[in-house]
């Protein structure tokens, strides 16, 4: 989320915005440990600049069983909701959907529970528009297909690693 609001062209990261967003992530190395990490991840043969997709696509997992079945239930309650079960989910009714008042994140009070749906909305954006959009270039509507909705969770998952703490996490933000 950090890289994607604070980084100038997210094609092109520069090694200052690198630190930054590290930093700001309390990952504190060296000057030199920065550069090496940046200079692995760089996608030019001069290392002026980091390639977003390539670098978050390094760490990206996909789901497990466990966790494709609940963003699977949870789609299809979508699709349900939308009474076009077997289709694709317009995006707009999924950022509508999202609740965020039981999110981990806003019962330890570190967001309000208007910065987590904030957050959501512009992370899902920014996921729809970088790796989704040209499908539905045509279409009138934005919409959703389920491989979208469990790519935004492959990402999500790198962060909440444990299977409990995933799908506690889309229990509470989605039921």
């Amino acid at each position: 989320y950090k890289f994607l609001t604070l980084c100038s062209n997210i094609t092109q990261i520069t090694l200052e915005e690198f630190m930054k967003i590290m930093k700001l992530n309390i990952i504190n190395f060296d000057a030199d440990e920065f550069k090496y990490i940046f200079n692995y991840f760089s996608m030019n043969s001069n290392n002026k600049y980091l390639d977003y997709t390539f670098f978050i696509r390094f760490f990206k997992k996909e789901l497990n069983e466990t966790k494709l079945n609940i963003v699977e239930k949870i789609f299809l309650s979508l699709q349900y909701e939308n009474a076009n079960e077997d289709e694709d989910v317009p995006l707009n009714q999924i950022k509508n959907k999202y609740k965020a008042k039981n999110h981990p994140e806003v019962v330890s009070g570190i967001k309000t529970e208007n910065e987590k749906i904030k957050e959501f909305k512009e992370c899902f954006d920014i996921n729809y528009n970088i790796f989704n959009s040209r499908k539905y270039l045509d279409k009138n509507e934005k919409m959703v297909d389920f491989d979208m909705f469990a790519n935004f969770y492959e990402y999500v998952s790198f962060i909440y690693e444990g299977d409990n703490e995933f799908v506690n996490l889309l229990v509470s933000t989605w039921c």
